[in-house]
C-alpha cells in the first residue's frame, strides 16, 4: 500500500450526483492509535447518518498514531459537524477536523 492508502479511491461525487448540485465532498481528518477499529466505527456512523461514502486513507503518524482522512457527501438534514462530534467521542481519537473539498 504505497503512501499509506487503505482504499485509493479518488475523491469525487458519488454516481448520479451532478456537479453543481450543492452536494459538496466533505473531508474529516483525525488521529487514532487503532485505524482499523476507528475506521470501521466511522463507516457505521456515516452509514447510519445517511451520508454517501467517497473515500478513505490512513497513514502512519508520529507517536504511534495514524492520520485518517474520510471523504463523504452529506445527505438530508444532518450536519457534517455532527459526524465530527460523534467521531471525536471515540476513545483514542484526537485532533478531529472537518473541511470541504
Amino acid at each position: 500500500m504505497e503512501g499509506g492508502s487503505v482504499y485509493p479511491v479518488p475523491a469525487a461525487l458519488p454516481p448520479g450526483v451532478a456537479a453543481g448540485s450543492g452536494r459538496n465532498v466533505h473531508a474529516l481528518r483525525f488521529f487514532t492509535p487503532d485505524p482499523l477499529d476507528h475506521c470501521a466505527r466511522a463507516f457505521d456512523v456515516v452509514r447510519r447518518m445517511g451520508f454517501d461514502f467517497v473515500s478513505v486513507w490512513a497513514q502512519p503518524a508520529p507517536r504511534a498514531r495514524f492520520l485518517v482522512r474520510l471523504n463523504f457527501v452529506p445527505n438530508g438534514e444532518l450536519s457534517p459537524n455532527l459526524l465530527a462530534d460523534r467521531i471525536s467521542a471515540f476513545v483514542g481519537v484526537t485532533d478531529v477536523e472537518m473541511g470541504v473539498m
